[in-house]
């Protein structure tokens, strides 16, 4: 895969993972609903700024064609990597 990134540049980096956090993500919503984790509060925010979504991967994918791969590469995984250690620790802590 490495190999084949440096032909087709990061946005072949990002769609994947994008699609699989979006996957992921909606086949855990029935479980946050039984579980209650939703309030209607919260519910009526995510659907007044579901609009705006299309305008994020819009600017997303145009800022994306100004920023090398290799950094773009680090960067995401540091920030990935990042947020896997806040959410093991705050498992850990409780």
């Amino acid at each position: 895969m490495q190999m084949s990134l440096h032909k087709w540049g990061t946005h072949v980096l990002a769609d994947p993972r994008v699609a699989g956090f979006a996957v992921i993500n909606l086949s855990k919503l029935p479980t946050h609903i039984g579980l209650g984790l939703f309030s209607w509060e919260t519910l009526k925010v995510s659907a007044i700024m579901l609009p705006l979504v299309p305008l994020g991967v819009w600017i997303g994918m145009r800022v994306l064609k100004y920023i090398p791969e290799k950094p773009f590469y680090w960067v995401a995984t540091l920030a990935l990597g990042l947020s896997g250690h806040k959410l093991a620790f705050d498992a850990w802590v409780g």
